[in-house]
């Protein structure tokens, strides 16, 4: 049975062209791991830090991803109504 640790974090932290990023790399055919959802995205880390790593991210999702990978997080959940870490993480307001 395979078991991980999810870092649940709102959508704040993210950039507006984040969204459009996610919501446009969600669609792709296996190529990436991004499940877009009403409220947010899942994102499932790669073990290899610099393949989560995307040059159309803003360095707020960079910052987030490493900190997740870092910290042992094996998949990211960005939520509307998920916590808010504004003393971790930039906040953005869209």
């Amino acid at each position: 049975m395979e078991e991980y640790k999810v870092l649940a974090i709102s959508t704040c932290h993210i950039t507006i062209k984040d969204s459009a990023t996610l919501n446009k790399k969600s669609k792709g055919l296996g190529k990436h791991m991004i499940l877009s959802r009403d409220t947010g995205w899942f994102i499932k880390l790669y073990e290899e830090l610099e393949y989560n790593l995307k040059s159309e991210f803003s360095p707020s999702l960079i910052k987030i991803i490493t900190f997740a990978h870092g910290n042992g997080y094996k998949m990211i959940e960005l939520d509307a109504d998920a916590t808010e870490y504004p003393k971790l993480f930039e906040v953005f307001d869209w």
